[in-house]
């Protein structure tokens, strides 16, 4: 039976990619990107098939909401696209597949 997951995902306090999270066995992907987050600022939701080549999933995010993320993944990082802040982690809700 899936159970639902909150998993910290950091975005980088300069214009950087972030750190990868593994998330191969989670579907329903939903992150919860909030103004402090992005500080006036952009950021990139990116997406990865295979862990090492990551590509932008969706569009820039410029304004605190939810982005809900339908590809199935492997690893999903956020990249700080403009703007500065302190280091900040951005919230993601997912459903663990694990069985057991």
């Amino acid at each position: 039976m899936a159970r639902q997951e909150r998993i910290e995902l950091a975005i980088p306090d300069g214009v950087a990619a972030g750190a990868p999270q593994k998330v191969e066995r989670h579907t329903g992907i939903t992150l919860l990107i909030t103004a402090a987050n992005l500080n006036g600022g952009t950021v990139n939701v990116m997406g990865s098939l295979d862990g090492a080549i990551f590509a932008q999933v969706g569009a820039t995010v410029s304004a605190a909401g939810f982005v809900a993320v339908a590809e199935s993944l492997d690893s999903i990082r956020i990249d700080r696209a403009t703007g500065t802040s302190v280091a900040q982690v951005a919230d993601l809700l997912a459903f663990d597949q694990r069985t057991s």
